[in-house]
């Protein structure tokens, strides 16, 4: 294939072989730029199986337009051959990075934040990965993250999460040692197994139907591994791998000792082996991240000229001030039916809990910094406004911690 053209693009050289096909680099002879092009061989253009993943890549990549994830082009056909032509990623993975040891505890923040920004825009699209892990994250020349090979993405925003039936309790043993031999035949038959062993979440290794969070599990495998340079799971066979993450939890005295307590208590978060107590959002973990940014460099939020670093700008106490106000009136306008509504219609609208306030809340989060959110949340008044009783004094009060906040 190399120094053979395929279409207008011109093959360089072999960057990287996997279960979808051959990665190259390539030149663009129209354009007059490198390119990545991922192949998928004449030998595999039968197999509809393979085709199919290709075209589901192409268009969920399609889907989703986000710096830290590696951009697609174009999905194109020439004879038996087709192939999709991306963005070339110079740099190495996270993979080929740990190789000289793990990363900085700064470094790993800054990584991580980057890789959940990557799957908040995924997820926001409906996109599960399905196979994160530190070979499908590279660092390009200027440090950003890119993610690459959604080749196994799957997209749930149509089925969303299929409820969980009843399973009778398995030992994990016997679990682990059937899905290693499930997944040795997937591989002798199809060359290929749908998601990588130490980053597989406990239901994704039981064949359950996954969701965001089987990313949200693999994300926080990643971010053990920046931290110690081992996998928190890693053994040295597949089924016992496959039991340790079943059965065991990952060796925590092996994380620094100065790891922030945020970030040690997000990575538990997400490995949480209940995927209903796990993290559910991977923006609440990017936040996290962003806040450890802040205090592992001693920085503080955005000041205005002519405010102290650490406080509020006047001008951005006044605006959300203002736009709290606003979202008072919308309570009692959607709440209570109408800005003319009776006392008598107040009153039994106030007996149904809710009432107008998901629209109200969601337009405050909308126009709200989310690092001000937090702090909000964290203060509870933030929580009284779904008190239809207390919206006012409620109100009233966190208008007044707004304006009067100096520090």
């Amino acid at each position: 294939m190399i120094g053979k053209t395929l279409g207008q693009y011109e093959v360089i050289e072999l960057l990287g072989s996997g279960g979808m096909g051959d990665v190259y680099r390539a030149l663009d002879t129209t354009l007059k730029r490198e390119v990545a092009l991922k192949v998928l061989p004449a030998a595999l253009a039968a197999d509809e199986q393979r085709l199919a993943r290709l075209e589901r890549e192409a268009q969920l990549l399609a889907a989703v337009n986000h710096p830290n994830i590696a951009a697609i082009y174009n999905l194109e056909q020439s004879g038996e051959i087709r192939w999709l032509v991306l963005e070339l990623v110079e740099g190495k993975t996270l993979e080929q990075l740990l190789g000289d040891g793990p990363f900085s505890i700064a470094e790993s923040v800054r990584i991580g934040s980057q890789v959940a920004s990557a799957l908040e825009a995924a997820h926001e699209k409906g996109i599960v990965h399905r196979d994160l892990k530190t070979a499908n994250v590279m660092l390009d020349a200027k440090g950003r993250v890119k993610v690459l090979d959604f080749g196994i993405a799957k997209d749930v925003s149509q089925g969303a999460t299929t409820p969980r039936a009843a399973v009778p309790p398995q030992d994990p043993a016997e679990v682990a040692t059937q899905a290693a031999v499930s997944m040795a035949a997937q591989l002798t038959a199809t060359g290929m197994i749908v998601g990588t062993a130490p980053y597989m979440s406990p239901e994704q290794i039981r064949g359950r139907e996954l969701d965001k969070r089987s990313d949200n599990w693999a994300f926080g495998c990643l971010m053990f591994e920046l931290l110690t340079g081992k996998r928190p799971f890693g053994r040295e066979t597949m089924a016992d791998t496959l039991s340790a993450i079943l059965e065991h939890e990952p060796d925590w005295r092996l994380l620094p000792p100065d790891t922030p307590p945020a970030v040690e208590k997000l990575i538990r978060r997400c490995l949480q082996k209940d995927a209903d107590t796990r993290l559910h959002d991977v923006a609440d973990a990017r936040i996290e991240l962003d806040e450890a940014t802040l205090t592992i460099t001693g920085a503080s939020l955005p000041a205005q000229a002519g405010v102290a670093s650490g406080t509020w700008a006047s001008s951005e106490r006044l605006r959300v001030a203002a736009t709290f106000a606003m979202l008072l009136t919308t309570v009692s306008v959607v709440g209570n039916g109408g800005v003319g509504a009776g006392r008598s219609r107040v009153r039994r609208q106030r007996t149904r809990p809710g009432n107008g306030r998901g629209a109200a809340v969601r337009e405050f989060e909308r126009r709200c910094d989310r690092r001000l959110l937090r702090h909000l949340r964290r203060r509870t008044i933030f929580q009284r406004v779904g008190q239809d009783r207390r919206v006012e004094r409620a109100g009233t009060e966190l208008v007044g911690v707004l304006l009067g906040r100096s520090g």
